[in-house]
């Protein structure tokens, strides 16, 4: 697991909404970024502290290779309750369906209040970029609509193609719920990052120019400073102009800025 740093002030805010929840007045909340700005590992470290004070968790992953079934991860997050999502609202023949899709999400949301009452719950959705359209459909009912003692928390990559396509939709669900932004680590957080990954920080010039090179992000700093430390250059500050993205790290910026618009890349 990649070392958690330089989130205070988010995972505060994150946690003040479960300290609100507990007493009844749920939310929906929504963690966004660029790929491996550590948005999941925003939420992990969330979880694992409301798990510790006796919060359910219920966790749903969406599939970004494709072919799930609609609703993937309501699915799991309703299996995480106990329960089965099919069994919730069965669709009679030859009913509406705009009306049987809002008694399927009254349904979902009767089913996590009521799993609320034993015991406060967060609803983990990761990689809603990937969700169907359905299940952010009914992520948006629930903003709307949930009360009691029901925490969701969703994480996306904010410039993905699928999000600029629904932008409206995912427009709607940040005015519904609080809209949280992940920024690079910077500098300082990058040697404490340093520090816990390889155990010893970098020169200050290494950490300067690793956070110049990688905008911050955790996934890019650890690449980079896992280069470092097979060439035996984290400790030679006098080297550190001279410090390059390993060429795994541009294959894959090069690859996740592929499908975006040219208004995303820059």
């Amino acid at each position: 697991m990649r070392p958690f740093v330089g989130r205070d002030a988010e995972l505060a805010e994150l946690r003040s909404a479960l300290a609100e929840g507990a007493a009844g007045r749920g939310s929906t909340l929504l963690v966004c970024g660029e790929p491996g700005i550590g948005k999941s590992r925003l939420t992990e470290e969330l979880a694992a502290g409301a798990a510790a004070d006796g919060w359910r968790v219920l966790s749903g992953r969406c599939c970004d290779g494709g072919g799930a079934p609609a609703y993937w991860p309501w699915v799991q997050v309703v299996r995480a309750a106990g329960g089965e999502f099919d069994r919730l609202a069965p669709i009679p023949e030859g009913a509406d369906p705009e009306a049987a899709r809002f008694e399927l999400f009254d349904h979902v949301g009767r089913f996590l209040s009521d799993a609320a009452t034993r015991e406060p719950c967060l609803v983990v959705l990761d990689d809603l970029h990937a969700a169907d359209e359905p299940s952010l459909l009914l992520l948006r009912f629930l903003a709307a609509t949930m009360t009691g003692r029901v925490v969701v928390v969703g994480a996306y990559r904010e410039r993905e193609l699928r999000v600029h396509d629904l932008a409206e939709l995912f427009g709607e669900l940040t005015r519904l719920g609080r809209r949280i932004s992940l920024r690079g680590l910077n500098a300082g957080e990058i040697a404490t990052y340093t520090s816990l990954l390889v155990g010893r920080p970098p020169a200050p010039a290494v950490a300067e120019r690793v956070h110049d090179i990688t905008g911050g992000n955790p996934f890019f700093v650890g690449e980079v400073v896992r280069a470092l430390v097979a060439d035996g250059m984290l400790d030679q500050a006098g080297e550190a102009a001279a410090l390059r993205l390993p060429e795994e790290v541009r294959a894959l910026i090069r690859r996740r800025v592929a499908g975006l618009t040219p208004e995303a890349v820059n």
